[in-house]
Order: structure tokens, then C-alpha cells, then sequence
């Protein structure tokens, strides 16, 4: 299944420099959007004690503000 949609920005990738420019670009009112190959984000960053299974945007203990959308 194909999914459109328009954004102003696209990012591929969802490391830390994909991250950092997703924000930041939000955080001038553009509209983004952040492609990701794995099911998680932070790219090389992420440590490797997270299990294949778990998600670490579930808004878990370390989960920055700006990743719950608070920020």
C-alpha cells in the first residue's frame, strides 16, 4: 500500500542529523516529514542493550520532551 502526502520537507533518514533537522525545521513552522528504514530513530546513536522488539519513542525513562511532542 502506497501512502501520499505533502510536506514541505523530507528527511531521509532518522539519525541524529535527520533529527536535528526535523526539529529544528518544526520549530520554524514548516511542515516535515522523517523516513526511517528500521522501526527505530537515532541512527548509530541508538545503544545496543534496546531489544529488537522495543520502541524507544514509547515516551519511556530518557525520552526527551521533544520526542513526546513537548518541546
Amino acid at each position: 500500500m502506497i501512502q501520499e502526502d505533502e510536506t514541505e520537507i523530507l528527511i531521509v533518514g532518522g539519525g541524529l542529523g535527520g533529527i536535528a533537522a526535523a526539529v529544528s525545521a518544526c520549530r520554524l513552522g514548516r511542515k516535515v516529514i522523517v523516513t526511517e528504514p528500521t522501526d527505530w530513530i537515532g541512527g548509530q546513536r541508538t545503544p545496543p542493550t534496546v531489544p529488537p522488539h522495543a520502541d524507544p519513542r514509547d515516551g519511556g525513562p530518557g525520552c526527551s520532551q521533544t520526542h513526546r511532542g513537548e518541546g
